[in-house]
């Protein structure tokens, strides 16, 4: 019918919330750490990370791939626990 309102042309608005772990940066920014004379970049992906051409699920699969040892990846690449940089 004439005058009501087809809904073609508007825009809703809806707010989407992203599963972002604080200790880590947003995607798209790197994570550094020197390990045995080298520096090790990790760029973080929107699910996961990406170090050396490899993508990992987690950092810990990331500090596991570089010394062979398990590790936490938060402690392994220094990540504060709250969210904030240590200085």
């Amino acid at each position: 019918p004439k005058g009501e309102a087809s809904g073609e042309g508007q825009t809703t608005k809806t707010a989407v919330a992203f599963d972002h772990d604080p200790r880590v940066p947003m995607p798209g920014s790197f994570i550094t750490r020197p390990y045995k004379g080298r520096d090790i970049v990790v760029k973080v992906l929107p699910q996961g990370f990406e170090c050396e051409g490899e993508v990992y699920r987690t950092l810990s699969a990331v500090a596991k791939a570089v010394t062979g040892k398990h590790w936490n990846g938060y402690h392994f690449f220094n990540m504060p626990k709250n969210g904030t940089a240590h200085e």
